[in-house]
């Protein structure tokens, strides 16, 4: 039997003219539940999603607690995004990290210092075309060669 059947057998057998307001509010929530559980499995297992999961790209992120930007050689400050924990939620934000004072600062000139930081990674390098911005027939801006 599909879920789809055990609906249909559910609402069939329990309506009827007599139901209390209480048994109809119960019936639409036993089909709702029946019909999210058909949502879910369509999915997958739990087996197939748990492998999903492992085949996603790794993030590079680095809890603070574990440690924090180390310079390459002179430099006085790294380049690095930041999660930053809010109210309910954490926020991404570009941000320096200054060696000398092993505080975050919000990226560009005169950046305040960033409280709350639970995270850190490198930012990426940037993408290097193959010869003076020009990439598979696109130059810079993203205008198409004539």
């Amino acid at each position: 039997m599909t879920v789809q059947e055990a609906i249909e057998i559910v609402t069939n057998a329990v309506q009827t003219d007599n139901m209390t307001v209480e048994q109809d509010k119960a019936l639409a929530i036993v089909q709702k539940a029946l019909e999210e559980v058909e949502q879910y499995r369509a999915l997958g297992t739990v087996e197939e999603l748990k492998e999903a999961r492992e085949k996603q790209p790794k993030t590079d992120w680095i809890p603070c607690e574990e440690r924090l930007p180390l310079p390459k050689g002179n430099e006085q400050m790294v380049e690095v995004d930041v999660t930053v924990a809010g109210d309910g939620r954490n926020v991404r934000v570009p941000a320096f990290y200054f060696f000398a004072t092993c505080n975050f600062h919000v990226y560009g000139i005169g950046g305040a210092k960033i409280k709350n930081v639970i995270a850190w990674m490198h930012k990426p390098q940037p993408y290097k075309a193959d010869h003076l911005g020009e990439v598979n027939g696109m130059v810079e801006g993203g205008a198409e060669h004539e």
